[in-house]
């Protein structure tokens, strides 16, 4: 399997080193004034119209307070790991959000993995998509929610009217954060080991939910693109007027996750994209990693943009393992 790394944050280090080496001392001081002083580094990108990140966090502000109303519709067992079958109240309005609870056996305190899958096969745009995964996690002490999202049915996901997907993006947002209540909320859980696994869409929206929320751990974020008019604006329902596509860009700019990522830390990140991606091209993939804060990786693997290779899952499985201190007996 061909597959190429970039790696920043815990590889920073003997990065510098090499650069001092290389170019000499000089090159690797901070840039300066002209009386000395070091010029302030570089603030992150806000979106048009935004005046800071407060005012970022404060689009998907939402009541933590109301009950999460969490219902259990089912219950299977596969050797001793329990599948609950759960709905959760979003907080926003009277539609629950539906998941599976995977919990290994035992008391905790137990690292927990939050889901978000694709907008791509029929059978696999659910939140059944990385149910495997998440059994085979609960091996290494891990509990994960697996939630169904705004596009598990595609067709009402978006339209292209700009208020309208504007209003899909915040509640998704929401109902991310809500997963994250869920999840703190069981008794196993320790809330200092929480990650998020994102496929796609999904990649894009739980970067934006981590970011404003600050609970998460680690992210490993497949597939996703940095704008979200990238796919919306091709791919949506109804068709935009090259006339009307900038003010509907513009409209959805506040929410592209691209803004979002630099304010990921002190949550370690790893970029999983395919080199076949029809959908992610190699300049938007860099681009949505240039943006993210450190500590990070990027690799790219000699895959399309479903990511189902072996190597793709062990490089997850191993990153979770790392960053969450899982048990590896």
């Amino acid at each position: 399997m061909r597959k190429r790394h970039y790696t920043l944050g815990f590889l920073a280090v003997g990065l510098a080193i090499l650069l001092i080496g290389t170019l000499g001392r000089a090159s690797a001081m901070p840039p300066q004034q002209g009386d000395g002083t070091p010029e302030p580094a570089d603030e992150p990108p806000l979106p048009p119209g935004i005046a800071d990140f407060d005012e970022m966090v404060a689009l998907f502000n939402y009541d933590a307070d109301i009950p999460l109303d969490i219902q259990e519709i089912g219950l299977e067992d596969r050797d001793g790991v329990a599948i609950h079958d759960i709905t959760f109240a979003n907080s926003i309005d009277d539609e629950p959000v539906a998941a599976y609870l995977v919990v290994p056996p035992g008391d905790g305190p137990f690292a927990a993995v939050l889901y978000v899958h694709w907008l791509g096969g029929r059978s696999s745009s659910n939140r059944g998509q990385y149910l495997d995964e998440a059994i085979t996690l609960a091996g290494q002490g891990v509990v994960s929610l697996l939630i169904d999202t705004a596009w598990t049915d595609a067709e009402t996901f978006w339209d292209k009217d700009a208020d309208h997907d504007a209003a899909v993006s915040v509640k998704q947002v929401i109902e991310i954060r809500r997963a994250l209540d869920v999840l703190a909320a069981q008794p196993q859980v320790d809330p200092e080991r929480i990650g998020i696994v994102a496929h796609d869409f999904g990649a894009m929206y739980a970067a934006v939910a981590a970011a404003v929320d600050g609970r998460v751990k680690t992210l490993v974020l497949l597939a996703g693109t940095p704008y979200l008019s990238d796919w919306f604006v091709p791919y949506g329902g109804g068709r935009l007027s090259s006339d009307e596509q900038p003010a509907y860009i513009e409209a959805m700019n506040p929410y592209d996750p691209i803004f979002y990522v630099s304010h990921l830390a002190p949550a370690s990140v790893f970029f999983q994209f395919g080199e076949f991606d029809n959908f992610v091209p190699d300049e938007k993939a860099q681009e949505f990693f240039d943006a993210a804060s450190e500590p990070k990786q990027m690799t790219i693997y000699a895959d399309a943009h479903q990511l189902f290779l072996e190597d793709d899952d062990v490089d997850r499985l191993a990153w979770l393992t790392e960053h969450l201190s899982l048990a590896t007996d």
